[in-house]
């Protein structure tokens, strides 16, 4: 017997699984799977956790990347099982790196001044901005407002 090795499971998987999904998600699973060019040729039962995490390490060093290293293994396992290859279930214990929040920066006092000036001098648009700085209004939620004309007492 001839055990499948990893590329020829994958490859198997990828003719049945890329026609069911969408083009950005066969693009990032494309991308996983470069991380894990130097186990083509290990046969898939000698896939073992600890090639699977080095798989993961070898990806870009954020989360989004290495957890979708770790869906392919995920998929391969199901998809191995489902054929009757011998398969393991290591995927559920590789670690990932921690999910970072976005960091968004927030506007300085002297940034909100400048806006204020620039309001004052007459810029309508920069009331938007600081609508949205004030009240949390997303850019689409103050779009659908219906318009104010601001009117300019005379001296």
């Amino acid at each position: 017997e001839n055990p499948v090795t990893f590329i020829q499971l994958y490859e198997e998987w990828k003719g049945y699984h890329f026609p069911n999904i969408s083009k950005k998600r066969t693009e990032n699973i494309t991308i996983a799977k470069k991380s894990c060019d130097k186990i083509d040729n290990v046969k898939w039962v000698d896939v073992g956790l600890r090639l699977m995490q080095e798989c993961v390490n070898n990806a870009k060093e954020t989360y989004y990347p290495r957890r979708n290293v770790k869906d392919l293994f995920s998929a391969l396992e199901k998809y191995a099982t489902d054929c009757g290859y011998p398969s393991h279930q290591f995927a559920s214990r590789i670690k990932l790196p921690p999910k970072t929040a976005p960091h968004k920066e927030a506007f300085t006092d002297e940034e909100i001044a400048k806006l204020w000036d620039y309001y004052s001098a007459g810029n309508d648009f920069t009331g938007n901005i600081l609508i949205m700085i004030y009240t949390g209004m997303r850019y689409g939620e103050l779009t659908t407002i219906k318009k104010v004309i601001r009117v300019k007492a005379n001296k």
